[in-house]
């Protein structure tokens, strides 16, 4: 079997909706939450659910100073969080 989807092994539907059940705090966040982006991390780590999920959570989860207010908006009464790959562009003192 392939492991992609609809060729997916017993045990490979099994590790996907092990996959899909570890990773539900984080499900609402990501780009797409499908079986067809979830099975490329499977794939990817040969479905070892441990090493799928660490390596996604590493390059999925932005930093927590990347959700955090921008000071600058709070200077202007707009309580704007920045979102990953946008930073706080501060004037220098």
């Amino acid at each position: 079997m392939s492991g992609r989807v609809g060729d997916l092994t017993p045990q490979q539907q099994e590790a996907l909706a092990r996959f899909r059940e570890n990773l539900q705090d984080l499900l609402p966040i990501l780009p797409n939450a499908d079986d067809y982006f979830l099975l490329r991390w499977l794939r990817a780590r040969n479905f070892d659910l441990q090493k799928s999920e660490d390596m996604l959570r590493r390059t999925q989860v932005p930093p927590a100073h990347l959700l955090s207010p921008c000071p600058e908006s709070l200077a202007h009464g707009v309580p704007e969080a920045t979102r990953p790959g946008q930073h706080c562009h501060m004037a220098a003192p």
